[in-house]
Formats: C-alpha cells, structure tokens, sequence
C-alpha cells in the first residue's frame, strides 16, 4: 500500500508535460508533487481516507505547466 495522496484526479483530459498525444486518466498529488498517474484502477493504491477525489468531467488538465500565458488554439 502506498502513502495516501492528498488529491487524485480522474475523469480529465489529462496531458503530461511532453504532450504527444497521449494521455492518461487519473493522477495523484501528494505534497503538491505528482506521485502517480495512470488509469483509476492503478492509483486507488493511493486513496486514504482523508484524500480528495476530483473529476472535472473531461476538462482539460496539464500538470507542470506554469506558463503566464498560453494560446488557446494548442489545446484544442
């Protein structure tokens, strides 16, 4: 069993930093660091009792990307 995280998000349009393509389904956050991502089934290791479930419903999420601005366009 692993440390609980504080948040796991799942039901997004999650891209990783590298966006090729390709993404994933859920994503855990401990600490404010990502600490796992994959499908729900594969970070439900992750749930305690106190960690937050959030499901933006197909919003798009891109974790680690902190730029000032961003143009629209690329996120389509």
């Amino acid at each position: 069993k692993k440390t609980p995280s504080d948040i796991i998000i799942r039901h997004a349009c999650i891209r990783p930093l590298a966006y090729d393509g390709f993404t994933v389904q859920a994503l855990a956050i401990r600490a404010g660091r990502i600490v796992g991502v994959g499908t729900f089934h594969d970070l439900k290791e992750f749930i305690g009792p106190d960690t937050e479930i959030v499901e933006p419903k197909g919003e798009i999420v891109q974790p680690a990307f902190h730029d000032g601005h961003i143009h629209i366009n690329y996120l389509k």
